[in-house]
């Protein structure tokens, strides 16, 4: 067979991920564009992101559904973060605006509806 070359196709994760838990933005199966930086008074944390990059968290158990959205973020500019349901081109189900938080060391919990999610026909959830 080979050896596979890894792709945002062919991860496998483990179990389903909760999102009603805080998960750290590092937990991410596959990114695009964006850099994990390590600090260590802050942790880790994904850094350097522009237009067009994005990270994919696979196997997202919504359960029941699920209406909000919540991010920590730092930012010198605005911004948004978009929420897509099961791949770059899936459905757009939320918008988080991003304002300036006052530099990349000024932190805050932004928040935004998204329309209702709820567990999908893939193995574990959908990919977000």
């Amino acid at each position: 067979m080979g050896v596979q070359k890894p792709d945002s196709r062919n991860c496998r994760s483990v179990l389903a991920l909760n999102p009603y838990k805080k998960t750290e933005a590092e937990t991410m199966a596959w990114s695009e564009g964006v850099k994990a930086t390590d600090d260590k008074d802050l942790g880790v944390f994904i850094s350097s992101i522009n237009n067009g990059d994005y990270i994919k968290v696979r196997d997202v158990d919504f359960g029941k559904g699920t209406k909000n959205f919540f991010a920590r973020v730092a930012s010198s500019s605005t911004s948004r973060i978009e929420i897509k349901l099961d791949g770059i081109d899936g459905a757009l189900i939320g918008t988080c605006n991003v304002n300036n938080t006052g530099g990349l060391d000024k932190w805050s919990t932004i928040h935004c509806k998204v329309k209702k999610a709820s567990l999908n026909t893939l193995p574990h959830g959908h990919r977000l």
